[in-house]
């Protein structure tokens, strides 16, 4: 009697912890200290088209912008609380929220005054010698 109660002991253990728990999704967002980095922002817009440039997230929330047409390069901006971001292009112009997708992607989406709104990509880029960025491994 006592070994089928041990056998019966021990298949139950062993019933028990093999049993799959619920897996936890982290929901703590994803945030990277942004002052100092450089992004590579890609996106398709219907009205300006596909672009690509970097990003360069300086100091007191100031943005340096290489997109091929900047033409105005103090008035660029951006925030960020927790894993959001936005960026404020030529006076709030063009505005851009999003999140950090990864500790080196973030992603969201854009509004403009004349190109309604589309989707954005960025990619976090390190710095080289001579000024050369390339993708952050």
């Amino acid at each position: 009697m006592r070994k089928s109660i041990s056998v019966y002991l021990v298949i139950f253990i062993l019933a028990i912890s093999s049993c799959k728990t619920k897996d936890k999704v982290n929901t703590r967002p994803i945030s990277v200290p942004l002052e100092g980095t450089y992004w590579l922002l890609t996106y398709n817009n219907l009205t300006f088209g596909e672009r690509s440039y970097e990003l360069e997230f300086l100091e007191d929330g100031k943005l340096m912008n290489h997109h091929p047409n900047e033409s105005t390069p103090d008035n660029d901006r951006w925030m960020q609380k927790a894993g959001k971001v936005q960026l404020l292009f030529n006076d709030g112009f063009a505005n851009y929220r999003g999140e950090f997708t990864s500790k080196k992607e973030m992603s969201g989406t854009a509004t403009s005054q004349q190109g309604g709104e589309w989707e954005w990509k960025a990619v976090k880029m390190k710095k080289k010698a001579g000024n050369e960025t390339e993708q952050d491994e």
